[in-house]
């Protein structure tokens, strides 16, 4: 057998056993990556299955099926991974469901289910969650069960971009390998040959499970976002409004903790919702949460947050916050604190430190969340804001924040909202 002849062989042994490595190799990532997205897609469904419980219980009690299903219309509506609802009797009768046709009806597990009646709780099948569960009254008794069927986002994005990920890397390395091999051949090759070769280009691909802001927009404000999510989907927020003449931000953040984001956000707006259009006080209602949280079996981490009501018919904003979620108020070009921060909420010692506070509106407002207060380039870029007058300085002060923001490479997520008064023309 010839020099180049015995080359070939070995190139070509090799590339059957690198095929047969990669497959093995990616079979196992698929396995590790799909159990730590079930995992997570298990405490999403978790959480969301604990406050559905906690909002129907009284209803449940009381025998107010109107309320029930208007509850679990509204999670599901607000959840779109959530399939399907239903509240069940200790007797199998559906006494609410998402479908209004299935009340009344005797409840049937569907064929697909990874459980039967007799043993219950949460199962993933495939890229579905089920869960069953029984729902407890005040005083420990059963009321009856609940079922739920969803498809997490994370779970079906999670290992589509996984498999995307492991194919672009597959394709990459034997582009290297093949890559190399054609140099060992033309090496060991007496004839002169031409090589031309084209690098292949490859592109990111990303998924993420952050809640988006709300939707509502001010007519009298323009509100600008400086926000970067991070590599931990840790900090969310949202704009609301209450009535005609009052708007509001909430804003959440944790801290650490791993990934207990997953089950305080559902957990967070579940609470705001029952709480947020009712009373009027935020100071009543971040109390009430933080109250909330002693009940959430959390031993690490700390979260801070702030809920901030605009009352145009007063011209005031009131707000309460805890941790380093602040107001500032812009004057000459300057940043005035509204009031001074407070101290995280510790899930291991359930301290915290919530302040209220009410200022009269000014043209401008700055609202930073924690880890932009704290970070080094905080006093930069809050600066350049301020100083900025037209939309096109504040659109090219976005885009300095973004390029610091790849630079940096930030580990936990990041906010700040520049809220000016539109002027009247």
């Amino acid at each position: 057998m010839n020099r180049r002849r015995f080359i070939i062989t070995g190139i070509s042994i090799s590339v059957v056993f690198l095929i047969i490595l990669l497959y093995f190799f990616g079979r196992w990532i698929l396995n590790e990556t799909y159990s730590w997205l079930s995992k997570d897609a298990e405490n999403f469904a978790r959480a969301i299955t604990n406050s559905l419980i906690e909002s129907i219980k009284v209803p449940w009690e009381t025998g107010d099926d109107m309320t029930m299903n208007s509850i679990i219309y509204r999670i599901k509506k607000e959840n779109r991974e959530i399939e399907e609802i239903a509240l069940i009797q200790k007797d199998k009768t559906i006494i609410a469901h998402t479908n209004t046709e299935n009340i009344l009806t005797k409840f049937k597990l569907p064929e697909d289910a990874p459980f039967d009646l007799k043993s219950y709780e949460f199962k993933i099948k495939g890229n579905k969650v089920y869960v069953f569960k029984s729902a407890l009254s005040t005083l420990g008794d059963t009321l009856g069960y609940v079922y739920m069927s969803m498809i997490p986002g994370s779970l079906l994005e999670g290992k589509d971009a996984l498999r995307r990920i492991l194919f672009l890397f597959v394709i990459a390395l034997s582009a290297l390998f093949l890559f190399l091999s054609a140099i060992v051949v033309f090496l060991s090759t007496p004839e002169e040959r031409k090589v031309s070769y084209s690098p292949p280009h490859f592109s990111d691909y990303v998924s993420s499970l952050i809640p988006e802001s709300g939707g509502y927009k001010p007519e009298s404000w323009e509100i600008y976002e400086f926000y970067e999510k991070g590599k931990i989907p840790n900090l969310f927020y949202k704009i609301f409004r209450i009535s005609p003449e009052k708007w509001g931000i909430m804003s959440f953040q944790v801290i650490s903790g791993g990934y207990n984001w997953s089950i305080l956000f559902p957990f967070i707006n579940s609470y705001l919702d029952r709480n947020l259009f009712t009373e009027e006080d935020p100071y009543v209602i971040l109390q009430g949460l933080t109250r909330e949280f002693s009940k959430i079996n959390i031993g690490e981490g700390v979260v801070e947050g702030s809920i901030l009501f605009f009352d145009q018919g007063e011209n005031k904003v009131k707000g309460a916050s805890f941790g380093d979620h602040i107001l500032f108020r812009i004057r000459n070009g300057e940043l005035i604190n509204v009031f001074e921060p407070g101290n995280f909420y510790d899930f291991r010692t359930k301290n915290f430190g919530l302040k209220y506070f009410e200022v009269d509106f000014e043209d401008k407002f700055l609202l930073v969340t924690g880890n932009f207060f704290r970070w080094e380039k905080f006093e930069e870029i809050s600066k350049e804001i301020v100083n900025s007058k037209t939309r096109e300085e504040i659109k090219k002060v976005r885009e300095d924040f973004r390029f610091i923001c790849e630079k940096a490479k930030l580990n936990e997520g990041i906010l700040a909202l520049y809220l000016r008064q539109k002027k009247e023309v």
